[in-house]
């Protein structure tokens, strides 16, 4: 009954107040009698930094809430009628609250003990699903590996909250009468505490840790299951189409990406073989293979396509290697064809390649994640919602392949990179004395270079853009030429960009980092404390629609993607004029569909617009 009574008050201490209104839509529920007017105050002022009580009202009538909704949202609920359909991390957390122990023996690894009840979890639920499935890549390193994946990503959620714990832990422990026997006396003392309590006091005081680092298990569990299953499943397909052998699974990487519907890029590292393992349709990459073949058959200019298995749901890719270039040939070669990709990628549409999303391998740049490879228009409002008639399709800049020309973004956050901005002097958080009384968080001054495996290297050297303008203008002017010679091929029944029809993609609709910073500023204590806080301030995504008057349904679905924790992620198909969301409502309008805008892009190919597109390239070339 105790663990009954403690799963029903943290749920309720957990909810956000969309959630709650939810919540009271199902049930007879019972509220506090008070009030906090002070939340409605920050409400406000999440929306707009002003606090503006017009656009308030307008974000009220966009999500249909009404006064009494408003209220009700900023009340703690003190009791719900029985039966309550927990979700899903309510049971696994109960799960892992029965089988806390006490883990003997030192570790490295921070706060690991303290986190270990959810990792041992993930470990013995996942040998009960592989069992069944009888699945046989996973070995005992492998299983470490995971294990520490795991522990990474949990901490990464709660590694402040857990060393303000500590500490003030510590501050009181001091001034009783104790005679430490160790080093890291008090450290055992805080974790043993946690554990002997079965986590109760700490996530009644913090709910929304409990929910997140346990649905960050379940996630994680779930992933890893069925990546391991379709492995299981496609082994044969995947040796036949890339022509390897699949043997001792060595290294599996499982962080190479933003997670998204809880599961995540992963890179799996064989004897002598990489593969990678993406969880959504891969077709638009078949599609973009065979469009570089027809470039590659017409200008014979080597770009390198991928080996693809394409299974609809999920796919596997052929892992392309960062190499460094032989000679200065092979620079020269670089560029070329780093031009001709620019125009690619240019006439595509495509939009997202940073600096992660481009590997140079040896003599030839290579773009990677081609979920956004072509997209679509999205019709653009006035400030009174009004459809602007004049359809902006992007130029050569917006494939942010090349440095940006305004203040917003870092010149070396593209994906050839910057020729000026280097390398800088950072400062990077290092926890010392790991799990010693003395354990604490130092930050060091460390040089990092701003590139990644983007850039051509010749003995050891990053080799830049602004050294090789020539080979690029080359590049760029040999694709334009070819699509303004071909324009009435590549329009046609018969063009390899038939390919690209009816084909699902990912619609960029704000920047990632902008979802972070949000994720990240979440994670403080003051907000893991305080889910009315956390559901409040999460409403910062409601900020850029207040400020243009034009709200969309993909509020609601970016809210609900980040409760459950998750980077939101939209796709559309390539022939869609509409953006259709999970839950199957119908969104913004789009002035042109993916397909519409390459063929736009290609009909008004001709002198003027290369003449544009190389003045833009001129001014930022050597940046």
């Amino acid at each position: 009954m105790i663990i009954n009574s403690f799963l029903k008050n943290l749920y309720l201490k957990s909810l956000t107040p969309f959630e709650i209104l939810d919540v009271k839509k199902q049930h007879k529920v019972t509220f506090d009698n008070n009030i906090d007017k002070s939340l409605i105050r920050l409400w406000k002022h999440t929306i707009t930094k002003e606090g503006s009580d017009k656009a308030f009202e307008e974000y009220c009538s966009a999500n249909g809430l009404q006064e009494s909704d408003v209220l009700s949202m900023v009340s703690r609920l003190s009791d719900v009628e029985q039966p309550v359909q927990y979700p899903m991390w309510v049971h696994a957390l109960e799960r892992v609250i029965q089988s806390v122990e006490i883990k003997e023996g030192p570790d490295d690894r921070p706060f690991y003990e303290l986190l270990h009840p959810f990792i041992s979890y993930f470990e013995s639920q996942f040998n009960v699903k592989t069992k069944k499935l009888e699945l046989h890549f996973c070995n005992e390193d492998l299983m470490a590996q995971l294990k520490s994946a795991l522990h990474l990503n949990l901490l990464n959620i709660g590694h402040q909250l857990f060393f303000e714990e500590f500490n003030n832990f510590k501050a009181v422990s001091e001034t009783e009468p104790a005679h430490p026997a160790s080093d890291d006396f008090y450290y055992k003392k805080f974790v043993n505490q946690i554990l002997k309590d079965k986590y109760f006091t700490l996530f009644l005081k913090y709910p929304l840790l409990a929910k997140k680092i346990t649905l960050k298990t379940c996630n994680f569990l779930t992933h890893i299951t069925r990546l391991f299953d379709r492995l299981k499943q496609d082994q044969f397909e995947i040796e036949y189409k890339f022509d390897i052998q699949l043997k001792e699974l060595k290294k599996l990487s499982i962080n190479s990406g933003d997670q998204h519907n809880g599961e995540a890029t992963a890179i799996l590292e064989f004897d002598t073989v990489k593969i990678v393992y993406k969880p959504v349709n891969v077709g638009i990459t078949e599609a973009y293979n065979l469009f570089l073949d027809w470039v590659n058959d017409n200008l014979g200019c080597g770009l390198k396509s991928f080996n693809v298995l394409n299974k609809k749901d999920y796919g596997w890719l052929e892992f392309i290697e960062h190499e460094p270039c032989r000679d200065k040939n092979d620079v020269e070669t670089f560029y070329e064809r780093a031009g001709i990709l620019c125009g690619v990628a240019y006439f595509l549409n495509s939009n997202d390649y940073h600096y992660d999303n481009v590997i140079a391998s040896g003599n030839c740049p290579v773009l990677i994640d081609h979920e956004s490879i072509i997209g679509p228009v999205i019709q653009k409002t006035d400030k009174e919602g009004n459809p602007v008639e004049k359809i902006r399709l992007g130029n050569i800049l917006d494939t942010l392949l090349l440095p940006p020309n305004n203040q917003n973004d870092p010149s070396y956050i593209c994906g050839l990179g910057s020729s000026t901005q280097l390398e800088t002097e950072i400062y990077t958080p290092k926890i010392i004395d790991v799990n010693k009384d003395s354990m604490s968080i130092r930050y060091e001054k460390r040089h990092t270079n701003l590139y990644k495996k983007n850039k051509p290297i010749l003995n050891n050297k990053a080799e830049n853009l602004a050294d090789y303008q020539s080979e690029f203008r080359k590049g760029f002017e040999k694709i334009y030429n070819l699509v303004v010679s071909h324009k009435e091929f590549l329009l046609s029944e018969d063009s390899p960009l038939e390919k690209f029809k009816d084909q699902e993609v990912r619609f960029v609709y704000r920047p990632t980092e902008v979802y972070l910073k949000i994720m990240k500023k979440l994670n403080s204590t003051e907000f893991l404390s305080d889910s009315l806080k956390y559901g409040i301030t999460l409403e910062l995504l409601a900020r850029c629609y207040a400020v243009s008057r034009s709200w969309s349904p993909v509020l609601d679905i970016e809210r609900k993607q980040m409760l459950a924790g998750d980077v939101p992620v939209f796709y559309t198909n390539t022939l869609s004029e509409y953006i259709t969301l999970p839950n199957g409502v119908v969104s913004d309008a789009l002035s042109l569909t993916a397909f519409q805008s390459i063929q736009t892009k290609i009909k008004n190919s001709d002198s003027t617009d290369f003449n544009f597109q190389m003045k833009l390239i001129n001014e930022v070339v050597e940046l």
